[in-house]
């Protein structure tokens, strides 16, 4: 019986001693790694590989700092758990360069607020839907082209489908030279229209141009609102 009881006490004594360094073993490590005084009772450095078992939980409590290196990082740690962000959402962040947008990336804008190879199917101004905005059109501007075929008669009249036409460019369609046939276009603004007059030259050997009565096809860009 006596010895049985001296086990229990041996038992007993070696599990308190065991509660007891395991309390103080980041003090001792620390003195062998060179750290003294109150300034390192509660810093413990981790060297080599330390396993968690299954189910454990490492609760760091308000106030821990978190160091990479001797850098304190313990408030981007914070904010990336506060945010709640997973591994997917911080590959949007990784490898990201300001002012250029990247397939499965976050898009962030250059010191000057600007983003370029951004390719959006939907882009808002203003809250406001911009269908095929173009780079150099004033806001609310928009662009009109068609391509039509001359009716044989001056003018041929194009509807712009615009409330108002500012400015309108065209060209004839081709790859060959004229020849003797239209060679020539001007156009007009007619309120919502666009008149296209076609010109060609008299004969082989006379190049005064006159009114064409031709049916060749043409292209026109048109601006305004």
């Amino acid at each position: 019986m006596k010895t049985f009881k001296g086990l229990l006490v041996s038992l007993a004594i070696v599990a308190a001693a065991a509660v007891a360094f395991a309390q103080v073993r980041p003090q001792v490590k620390n003195y062998f790694d060179g750290c003294r005084g109150a300034a390192c009772d509660n810093v413990f450095n981790v060297e080599g590989t330390q396993e968690i078992e299954s189910g454990g939980i490492v609760d760091f409590k308000t106030g821990a700092i978190f160091k990479d290196a001797g850098a304190d990082v313990t408030a981007d740690l914070r904010a990336i758990g506060g945010a709640g962000l997973d591994a997917t959402e911080l590959g949007f962040l990784d490898g990201v360069t300001a002012g250029t947008a990247a397939a499965s990336k976050a898009v962030v804008l250059d010191a000057s607020s600007k983003i370029n190879s951004l390719d959006a199917t939907v882009l808002k101004a203003n809250g406001v839907t911009v269908t095929n905005a173009t780079v150099g059109v004033a806001a609310s501007y928009k662009i009109a082209r068609a391509e039509t075929a001359l009716d044989g008669s001056n003018p041929t009249s194009v509807a712009s489908g615009l409330t108002t036409i500012l400015a309108c460019t065209l060209a004839l369609k081709g790859t060959a030279a004229p020849g003797v046939g239209t060679s020539n276009l001007t156009g007009n603004i007619s309120g919502t229209n666009f008149d296209v007059y076609a010109w060609k030259v008299t004969t082989s050997t006379d190049n005064t141009l006159i009114a064409s009565t031709g049916t060749e096809s043409f292209y026109t860009v048109c601006v305004g609102t």
